[in-house]
């Protein structure tokens, strides 16, 4: 019969203690940016590529618990080279503009796993571990310029290649620390995959392609981004 007393209190204890010991909150930070992405091929990729090599990219990412990590999945699209040609085409005895552009474009999607110190703090540094996969393609385009649309688009060559890498930056809040700008410098390494570089000579080319030829070989690259973050908790 003696136990059936501190059988009692154990019942009544552990509501209790359950009251004063707050559970562990799951997602309860997520963060959003989007912005530019400047890319400088490295080793092979580097050779015969010129052009702004310019993009813009979006990731989206949710804490885990307490902990300063978050895992994210984010997207990725550049342009790193581009010629055009324009012409004109006579139609009902009059000359319309056109002009034909072929350019090397990237598109990516990745998945992060960040490391980002939980602290109300303007400036907050992080890291990255980052898996991305590249659809690497190459596209011609005719324009109408009179009608300002694309009538004909063409798709030379598509390939694709898995990329591994880190990434570090830091982002700056300056709105109750929840809307901010960051800047980040990213380095992958990529698989081999087939691409368009600019060839060592053009004589009197007919179509933006012949600028251009095809090679096969590795995808390494540095990625400067720079863009705005905004913190929701």
């Amino acid at each position: 019969m003696r136990l059936l007393p501190s059988l009692l209190l154990l019942l009544i204890a552990v509501p209790l203690c359950a009251q004063d010991t707050p559970s562990p909150v799951w997602y309860d930070r997520f963060i959003f940016d989007i912005g530019i992405d400047y890319s400088y091929p490295v080793g092979q990729f580097a050779d015969r590529q010129e052009g702004l090599r310019i993009g813009f990219q979006s990731a989206f990412y949710v804490s885990l618990g307490n902990r300063p990590i978050y895992l994210g999945a984010g997207y990725r699209q550049m342009r790193y080279s581009s010629e055009r040609i324009d012409y004109s085409e006579i139609i009902d005895g009059e000359a319309v503009p056109f002009n034909i552009r072929t350019s090397n474009n990237s598109q990516g999607a990745r998945l992060i796993a960040r490391l980002q110190p939980r602290v109300d703090f303007p400036l907050q540094p992080f890291a990255e571990g980052i898996l991305e996969g590249t659809w690497w393609y190459t596209r011609t385009v005719i324009e109408d310029e009179e009608l300002d649309e694309n009538v004909e688009s063409t798709r030379n060559a598509s390939d694709f290649s898995p990329s591994y890498g880190a990434a570090a930056g830091a982002a700056f809040f300056f709105n109750e620390e929840t809307t901010g700008v960051y800047l980040k410098a990213s380095y992958l390494r990529g698989n081999t995959a087939e691409y368009f570089v600019y060839r060592d000579a053009v004589i009197n080319p007919v179509d933006p392609i012949d600028y251009f030829e095809p090679i096969t070989g590795p995808t390494d690259r540095w990625l400067v981004s720079l863009g705005v973050v905004v913190l929701i908790y």
